[in-house]
């Protein structure tokens, strides 16, 4: 049974005021399924690896050294993610948390079937509650709102 969060508490309300049931997509991630999802913004250089907040700039590099690395040597993408993972495993035992997914302190939020004017209220009613960050990456390949606990 997975674990439950306060930001799950958070979402139900938010369901609530915004009237739409939320659709989460992503809750808690071990190390292997943080390298997997990391790996594509790698491939692409996408704009989400450069929003991760500056002190965690060092462990992204790290990560980002272990996926050179396998490029480098050609390898396929389940072992540069196996790679990754490894960076991920000894950060999280050095309480070096890449992601809040890892402490089950976050949500992502599908908002494919939105309009942009739903997507405008979710977002600005999710700002509103103040023991959350919210970042909007709705305009990423995989259109969703992040949330986590402060």
């Amino acid at each position: 049974m997975e674990a439950v969060s306060p930001i799950d508490d958070i979402i139900r309300v938010m369901e609530k005021r915004f009237g739409k049931k939320l659709e989460v997509t992503s809750k808690i991630r071990s190390a292997h399924a943080q390298a997997k999802a990391m790996f594509p913004h790698f491939e692409t250089d996408s704009t989400t690896i450069s929003s991760y907040a500056s002190h965690k700039k060092p462990w992204i590099e790290e990560i980002r050294k272990a996926f050179k690395a396998g490029k480098a040597k050609n390898e396929f993408p389940t072992d540069i993610v196996r790679r990754m993972s490894t960076v991920i495993d000894i950060q999280i035992a050095n309480n070096k948390l890449i992601s809040n997914h890892l402490s089950n302190s976050a949500r992502d939020i599908r908002v494919r079937n939105f309009s942009s004017q739903e997507i405008s209220t979710l977002v600005a009613l999710l700002k509103g509650v103040r023991e959350i960050v919210v970042l909007d990456e709705t305009k990423t390949a995989q259109p969703h709102i992040h949330i986590h606990l402060k």
